[in-house]
């Protein structure tokens, strides 16, 4: 049980890494593009941390000991406040 854990949540942590990298960058480029060039650079490292976030999450979720729903839970925070702040217009004109 404990490994259909484990597999169940890289594939979610997969797919968050995936829509961070692909809709968070439509978003990231948007937001340069109608903002300034402090707070582009800004929102460019909030969205290299949210990409590093993801990475962080999957390895603690292996290789510690203790398997917990909390490595879950830090990368869909970041979801939530990437995209309600840097991330909201995510058209790809």
């Amino acid at each position: 049980m404990e490994f259909f854990f484990l597999i169940v949540s890289s594939l979610v942590l997969a797919c968050g890494v995936l829509c961070a990298f692909f809709v968070g960058g439509f978003g990231l480029v948007n937001f340069k593009n109608s903002r300034s060039v402090v707070l582009g650079v800004m929102g460019a490292c909030v969205w290299l941390v949210f990409l590093a976030c993801h990475v962080l999450a999957l390895y603690l979720l292996w290789f510690l000991d203790d398997i917990s729903f909390l490595w879950l839970i830090i990368p869909a925070v970041f979801h939530v406040a990437y995209f309600s702040t840097v991330g909201k217009n995510v058209s790809a004109r």
